[in-house]
């Protein structure tokens, strides 16, 4: 994860490309389109894909305290 997110390897498949796309869940694409029209299309995508990446590892945090919650109990 410590890679530059805008640093696009030139081996990429464009059908992996719009895969990634289309993973990324339509209210976060809603939000680009409306709150920030003065990023360009390549920077939408990877504030999408940091968000989505952002709040599936917190789901990971928080399902896993919660079952170390659940086994201290």
């Amino acid at each position: 994860m410590g890679e530059n997110p805008t640093d696009i390897s030139k081996d990429s498949s464009k059908s992996l490309e719009q895969n990634d796309t289309e993973n990324t869940p339509s209210s976060i694409k809603a939000w680009l389109r409306l709150e920030n029209n003065d990023l360009t299309e390549n920077e939408k995508e990877t504030l999408a894909e940091e968000l989505e990446d952002y709040f599936l590892s917190r789901k990971q945090r928080i399902l896993k305290k919660r079952n170390e919650q659940k086994g201290n109990e």
